[in-house]
């Protein structure tokens, strides 16, 4: 099977070229269009190995690393492994604030790159902060165990509630914050991991956040129930097939839709799909979202007996008599490379061989209705639901902390995230420690 690591590869120089967004300043994982945990962690220790083979910050130099995420304690822990003193800042009064306390969501560190080889391994293979699947705030418990227990951790100085409000200039730069109280760090490179900033709000929409725990796989509490579902990232089609099934678990979706063997073939033919979709994309934007609409309904017709016999029948099964829903975005097509193969797969499923309705166009209004929400699409009468829920992504943290920044890489770096070249490693064996 030919996989997308095979496909694409990238080195030190061809990496810093793409998160560089000027002297002395890296970007990190803000634009990319394949985000997990893991993959974050990823290119966090390719970036701090880049800088480090190519010199680029000296022996004994120091780095500051704004976010408190996963990325930024990663970037943080990689490179005060490799001998740098590091200042990881972070605006909130903890470091992995969006995670905690969530028990519903479950974190994988590969099931999204489904159906690469080895997606169901639940060991996160990074040499710095590793950690087993598990729901978010576990997930969290595990890091900071990890974390706490870092030999390097006396070259980390963290600063909690700050927030950057110079970044200086060139390499070396000199960067003010306050913390609270304005301080001053000299160091030779700044990296950005500020990941993908705060959810949009959606005006007369319920707020909750994909972080939150909600009740979305439980049964509604009045019956028939319609939802309607905003959205065709991740986010909104993952939600959509929560609320369509029965019993749907996150940490069995693998085991419980897609791990037959007799789907070998299929999962080929989503790879191919995959390597023409992006190679559409790069051509002219765009046309990679009809070819994956034409090609998962072409999938469907070839291999009708194997689906029939494998994820439909697991569909069949788990389908709620007591919820609707409808999906919604703004596009013709609910497939976009934004989104995993995993996802987009299963709500093609939903879509071909169970009719699940997708409004295109988007929504001119939403407004209250008695029990429910009333909405009113682009054709058409309004429609009334029981449940509306927005997954429209959030405003990138970039755009909103750092304007200028922002304007000079939005372009270029999302130009360079659909090569897809930055969540393999690179960095080899170079963050095990002596023995």
């Amino acid at each position: 099977m030919t996989s997308a690591r095979d496909r694409h590869t990238v080195g030190p120089d061809e990496l810093l070229q793409q998160m560089r967004a000027e002297d002395g300043l890296y970007v990190l994982g803000c634009f990319e269009r394949r985000v997990t945990l893991a993959s974050q962690q990823v290119r966090a220790l390719n970036l701090v190995y880049a800088l480090h083979e190519r010199r680029i910050v000296p022996t004994n130099g120091a780095i500051l690393v704004v976010g408190g995420g996963v990325a930024g304690m990663t970037a943080a822990a990689g490179a005060a492994r490799l001998g740098y003193k590091v200042t990881l800042v972070e605006q909130r009064d903890e470091l992995l604030p969006l995670l905690r306390g969530n028990a519903k969501r479950w974190l994988h560190p590969r099931v999204y790159d489904w159906p690469e080889p080895d997606a169901e391994h639940p060991e996160a293979d990074v040499p710095v902060l590793p950690w087993r699947a598990a729901p978010a705030g576990e997930v969290v418990e595990q890091l900071e165990r990890q974390w706490k227990a870092l030999p390097e951790l006396p070259r980390i100085e963290v600063l909690l509630s700050a927030r950057v409000v110079d970044l200086g200039q060139g390499a070396p730069r000199r960067v003010s914050l306050n913390a609270p109280g304005l301080k001053r760090r000299e160091v030779a490179a700044v990296i950005l991991a500020v990941g993908f900033g705060l959810e949009r709000r959606v005006e007369g929409v319920d707020f909750v956040s994909y972080w939150d725990d909600d009740n979305l796989d439980q049964s509604p509490r009045r019956s028939p129930a319609r939802y309607f579902i905003s959205g065709t990232g991740d986010g909104g089609l993952i939600d959509a097939v929560r609320a369509r099934l029965r019993g749907f678990r996150h940490d069995r979706l693998l085991a419980d839709f897609v791990g037959a063997e007799e789907l070998g073939s299929v999962r080929q033919a989503l790879l191919d799909i995959e390597h023409e979709a992006v190679a559409r994309e790069i051509r002219s934007a765009g046309s990679a979202r009809d070819h994956l609409y034409d090609a998962y309904e072409g999938l469907g017709e070839k291999y009708a007996d194997v689906l029939d016999a494998s994820v439909d029948a697991a569909i069949r099964e788990r389908l709620r008599n007591d919820v609707t829903v409808v999906l919604g975005g703004l596009e013709s097509v609910p497939f976009s490379l934004g989104a995993s193969i995993l996802s987009r797969f299963l709500v093609s499923r939903l879509l071909f061989a169970f009719g699940l309705a997708y409004h295109p166009g988007g929504f001119s209004r939403i407004s209250r209705a008695p029990d429910g929400y009333e909405v009113q699409f682009q054709l058409g009468g309004p429609e009334r639901f029981d449940r509306v829920i927005c997954r429209h992504g959030p405003q990138a943290a970039i755009e909103r902390e750092f304007p200028p920044i922002w304007e000079k890489c939005v372009q270029p770096m999302r130009a360079f995230a659909s090569l897809d070249q930055t969540r393999w490693p690179i960095y080899k064996r170079a963050y095990e420690r002596a023995p």
